[in-house]
């Protein structure tokens, strides 16, 4: 069973560094730059000189590959110490058509917001494959903020969503850091509040065409 981690990255050294730490594990790697000099040791490494935002970036890396299980992550985000193969395994458990999104919750940093979102999800084939038509894994408005909070949304309703309080993606972001925000996320920053008002609208909507 192949399991991959996918995300974007403008910033190498981050990305090289994340790269490692789930390669490490025996993961496959894949990665998606907005300038053509960032280089990372992955299994994949595709570029996008004009970044369409997150749901666009993940969309074009989980079509690069047909991996039972990919996990949409971010250059701060690291993986659980435990085996891949015992994760994957509970998950093919329960999730046996692969139509299904395991969410872990154990990172003890602000909770609050980590139980309502899916922020770093294991995705099942069959599911990113079939949500909103087979246009997903996150709806495609969203520049950066909220589609994680959709994704959260819509598994919960339609009951293919997994919390696991047992397992741990540590997120190191500036944030945790107390660094400052990194300058290529102020576009990013710049258009939260229509992030956040397609959430609100598509929400009211009831979501319409997840699946």
């Amino acid at each position: 069973m192949e399991i991959w981690c996918v995300f974007p990255s403008a910033d190498p050294v981050k990305a090289a560094d994340c790269l490692r730490a789930w390669s490490g594990l025996g993961y496959k790697t894949a990665v998606l730059f907005d300038d053509r000099s960032h280089q990372a040791r992955a299994d994949v490494v595709i570029y996008e000189s004009n970044y369409a935002g997150y749901p666009s970036a993940i969309k074009k890396l989980c079509d690069m590959t047909n991996a039972d299980i990919i996990i949409a992550a971010g250059d701060d985000m690291y993986p659980d110490r435990h085996s891949k193969d015992d994760i994957a395994r509970s998950f093919t458990d329960r999730f046996k058509d692969l139509y299904g999104v395991m969410q872990p919750v154990g990172d003890n940093w602000n909770q609050e917001v980590i139980r309502m979102i899916c922020g770093s999800p294991w995705m099942g084939r069959k599911f990113i494959k079939s949500i909103y038509n087979g246009n997903g894994p996150f709806w495609h408005e969203y520049y950066h903020y909220f589609c994680d909070r959709e994704m959260y949304e819509v598994t919960k309703s339609l009951g293919i969503l997994w919390q696991r309080q047992d397992l741990s993606h540590e997120h190191l972001n500036w944030h945790r850091l107390k660094k400052p925000r990194p300058a290529y996320l102020a576009k990013a920053r710049s258009l939260w509040s229509k992030d956040r008002g397609i959430f609100e609208r598509r929400r009211k909507e009831g979501f319409p065409g997840m699946s």
